[in-house]
Protein backbone atom coordinates (compact mmCIF):
# COMPACT_ATOMS: atom_id res chain seq x y z
CA UNK A 1 0.00 0.00 0.00
CA UNK A 2 3.05 2.28 1.12
CA UNK A 3 4.20 1.68 -2.17
CA UNK A 4 1.29 2.54 -3.91
CA UNK A 5 1.20 5.31 -2.62
CA UNK A 6 5.17 7.00 -3.59
CA UNK A 7 4.29 5.60 -6.91
CA UNK A 8 1.02 7.73 -7.03
CA UNK A 9 2.88 10.72 -5.82
CA UNK A 10 5.61 10.19 -8.04
CA UNK A 11 3.04 9.70 -10.92
CA UNK A 12 1.39 13.04 -9.73
CA UNK A 13 4.69 14.91 -9.21
CA UNK A 14 6.06 13.81 -13.00
CA UNK A 15 2.83 14.74 -14.21
CA UNK A 16 2.84 18.36 -12.94
CA UNK A 17 6.32 18.35 -13.63
CA UNK A 18 5.25 17.45 -17.49
CA UNK A 19 2.47 19.95 -17.34
CA UNK A 20 4.88 23.13 -16.39
CA UNK A 21 7.21 22.25 -19.20
CA UNK A 22 4.65 21.52 -21.82
CA UNK A 23 2.83 25.32 -20.27
CA UNK A 24 6.52 27.14 -20.89
CA UNK A 25 7.10 25.59 -24.44
CA UNK A 26 3.78 27.12 -25.64
CA UNK A 27 4.65 30.47 -23.66
CA UNK A 28 7.75 30.57 -25.81
CA UNK A 29 6.11 29.75 -28.59
CA UNK A 30 3.59 32.29 -28.28
CA UNK A 31 6.35 34.85 -27.79
CA UNK A 32 8.16 33.79 -30.25
CA UNK A 33 5.33 34.18 -32.94
CA UNK A 34 4.36 37.35 -31.50
CA UNK A 35 7.95 38.71 -31.86
CA UNK A 36 8.20 36.98 -35.54
CA UNK A 37 4.81 38.94 -36.16
CA UNK A 38 4.84 42.65 -38.18
CA UNK A 39 4.26 45.39 -35.96
CA UNK A 40 1.97 46.71 -38.60
CA UNK A 41 0.21 42.99 -38.57
CA UNK A 42 -0.22 43.57 -34.89
CA UNK A 43 -2.51 46.99 -35.09
CA UNK A 44 -4.16 45.59 -38.17
CA UNK A 45 -5.23 42.56 -36.02
CA UNK A 46 -6.16 44.65 -32.95
CA UNK A 47 -8.40 46.91 -35.08
CA UNK A 48 -10.33 44.12 -36.47
CA UNK A 49 -11.16 42.08 -33.20
CA UNK A 50 -11.35 45.54 -31.48
CA UNK A 51 -8.76 44.84 -28.95
CA UNK A 52 -8.31 47.43 -26.20
CA UNK A 53 -5.88 50.09 -28.20
CA UNK A 54 -3.60 50.89 -25.71
CA UNK A 55 -2.91 47.06 -25.43
CA UNK A 56 -2.34 47.18 -29.03
CA UNK A 57 -0.13 49.57 -29.59
CA UNK A 58 2.34 48.39 -25.99
CA UNK A 59 2.23 45.43 -27.76
CA UNK A 60 3.31 46.90 -31.46
CA UNK A 61 6.01 48.85 -30.32
CA UNK A 62 7.97 45.58 -28.92
CA UNK A 63 8.43 44.26 -32.81
CA UNK A 64 8.36 47.96 -33.95
CA UNK A 65 11.82 50.02 -35.06
CA UNK A 66 13.10 52.65 -33.28
CA UNK A 67 11.47 55.72 -34.96
CA UNK A 68 7.94 53.56 -35.29
CA UNK A 69 8.23 52.67 -31.71
CA UNK A 70 8.29 56.72 -30.31
CA UNK A 71 5.24 57.41 -32.37
CA UNK A 72 3.54 54.15 -31.09
CA UNK A 73 4.40 55.03 -27.60
CA UNK A 74 3.60 58.92 -28.03
CA UNK A 75 -0.31 57.90 -30.03
CA UNK A 76 -2.21 60.07 -30.81
CA UNK A 77 -0.11 63.01 -29.44
CA UNK A 78 2.27 62.22 -32.08
CA UNK A 79 -0.37 61.97 -34.93
CA UNK A 80 -2.32 64.93 -34.18
CA UNK A 81 -0.80 67.88 -36.03
CA UNK A 82 0.69 66.49 -39.12
CA UNK A 83 0.92 68.43 -42.29
CA UNK A 84 -0.33 67.63 -45.53
CA UNK A 85 3.17 67.21 -46.38
CA UNK A 86 3.41 64.72 -43.64
CA UNK A 87 0.48 62.69 -44.54
CA UNK A 88 1.06 62.65 -48.60
CA UNK A 89 4.71 61.32 -47.06
CA UNK A 90 3.46 58.22 -44.71
CA UNK A 91 0.71 57.20 -47.84
CA UNK A 92 4.28 56.32 -49.55
CA UNK A 93 5.10 53.17 -47.56
CA UNK A 94 3.22 50.30 -46.28
CA UNK A 95 4.29 51.86 -42.78
CA UNK A 96 2.94 55.14 -43.13
CA UNK A 97 -0.79 54.00 -44.30
CA UNK A 98 -0.94 51.53 -41.04
CA UNK A 99 -0.42 54.40 -39.06
CA UNK A 100 -2.97 57.38 -41.31
CA UNK A 101 -5.29 54.49 -40.29
CA UNK A 102 -4.23 53.87 -36.91
CA UNK A 103 -5.21 57.96 -36.89
CA UNK A 104 -8.59 57.53 -38.59
CA UNK A 105 -9.83 54.68 -36.81
CA UNK A 106 -9.61 56.49 -33.53
CA UNK A 107 -11.29 59.78 -34.96
CA UNK A 108 -13.97 57.88 -36.59
CA UNK A 109 -14.49 56.56 -33.29
CA UNK A 110 -15.23 59.72 -31.61
CA UNK A 111 -18.84 59.55 -33.16
CA UNK A 112 -19.98 57.65 -30.47
CA UNK A 113 -18.67 60.68 -28.12
CA UNK A 114 -21.21 63.17 -29.72
CA UNK A 115 -23.65 61.63 -27.52
CA UNK A 116 -21.62 63.65 -24.60
CA UNK A 117 -20.70 66.89 -26.07
CA UNK A 118 -23.05 69.82 -26.08
CA UNK A 119 -26.18 70.00 -28.80
CA UNK A 120 -23.97 72.61 -30.53
CA UNK A 121 -20.87 70.26 -31.34
CA UNK A 122 -22.51 67.05 -31.57
CA UNK A 123 -23.02 67.68 -35.54
CA UNK A 124 -19.20 68.63 -35.82
CA UNK A 125 -17.86 65.25 -34.08
CA UNK A 126 -20.46 63.34 -36.78
CA UNK A 127 -19.07 64.48 -39.32
CA UNK A 128 -15.26 64.45 -38.45
CA UNK A 129 -16.44 60.59 -37.81
CA UNK A 130 -17.87 60.24 -41.12
CA UNK A 131 -14.90 61.80 -42.74
CA UNK A 132 -12.34 59.23 -40.70
CA UNK A 133 -14.61 56.55 -41.54
CA UNK A 134 -14.12 57.33 -44.87
CA UNK A 135 -10.38 58.04 -45.47
CA UNK A 136 -9.94 54.83 -42.97
CA UNK A 137 -12.05 52.92 -45.74
CA UNK A 138 -9.39 54.30 -48.57
CA UNK A 139 -6.40 53.10 -46.26
CA UNK A 140 -7.80 50.05 -45.61
CA UNK A 141 -8.51 49.81 -49.25
CA UNK A 142 -4.40 50.50 -49.96
CA UNK A 143 -3.57 47.74 -47.52
CA UNK A 144 -5.81 45.40 -49.37
CA UNK A 145 -8.10 44.62 -46.17
CA UNK A 146 -10.92 44.51 -48.21
CA UNK A 147 -13.55 43.40 -45.22
CA UNK A 148 -11.69 45.94 -42.93
CA UNK A 149 -13.15 48.53 -46.18
CA UNK A 150 -16.36 47.52 -45.95
CA UNK A 151 -16.19 47.94 -41.74
CA UNK A 152 -15.36 51.02 -42.07
CA UNK A 153 -17.98 52.17 -45.44
CA UNK A 154 -20.82 50.76 -43.44
CA UNK A 155 -19.23 52.75 -40.16
CA UNK A 156 -19.54 55.84 -42.80
CA UNK A 157 -23.36 55.31 -43.80
CA UNK A 158 -24.38 55.04 -40.91
CA UNK A 159 -23.19 58.36 -39.14
CA UNK A 160 -24.35 59.84 -42.47
CA UNK A 161 -27.70 58.02 -41.79
CA UNK A 162 -27.62 59.68 -38.25
CA UNK A 163 -26.71 62.95 -39.87
CA UNK A 164 -29.79 62.61 -42.23
CA UNK A 165 -27.70 62.35 -45.12
CA UNK A 166 -29.43 59.62 -46.58
CA UNK A 167 -28.01 59.68 -50.62
CA UNK A 168 -24.56 59.76 -49.23
CA UNK A 169 -25.33 57.11 -46.37
CA UNK A 170 -26.87 54.08 -49.33
CA UNK A 171 -23.62 54.89 -51.50
CA UNK A 172 -21.63 54.35 -48.81
CA UNK A 173 -23.99 50.88 -47.91
CA UNK A 174 -23.36 50.13 -51.64
CA UNK A 175 -19.52 50.40 -51.91
CA UNK A 176 -19.58 48.09 -48.58
CA UNK A 177 -21.68 45.70 -50.27
CA UNK A 178 -19.41 45.13 -53.08
CA UNK A 179 -16.89 44.57 -51.12
CA UNK A 180 -17.81 41.66 -48.88
CA UNK A 181 -20.39 39.06 -48.12
CA UNK A 182 -20.19 39.36 -44.22
CA UNK A 183 -21.34 43.37 -44.39
CA UNK A 184 -24.76 42.13 -45.97
CA UNK A 185 -26.26 41.06 -42.28
CA UNK A 186 -25.01 44.00 -40.79
CA UNK A 187 -26.54 46.48 -43.35
CA UNK A 188 -29.94 44.54 -42.88
CA UNK A 189 -30.04 44.85 -39.55
CA UNK A 190 -29.34 48.82 -40.00
CA UNK A 191 -32.24 49.12 -42.47
CA UNK A 192 -34.32 46.61 -40.12
CA UNK A 193 -33.88 49.04 -37.13
CA UNK A 194 -34.04 52.44 -39.43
Amino acid sequence: MKEKNESMTKAKSAFAHFKKLQENVLKSEKNQRESTIDWEEIILEGLKTHEYLPDVLAKAAKTAPEQIKKILKNFPESMVNLSNKDIEHFKLSKQGVVLLLLRCHLVSSSEELFRYSPVENQKDFLEGSAEASIEAADFAFALGEKEFEADYLLKAGNILYDLKRFGQAENRYNEALTYTEHVHKKILMCIVLM
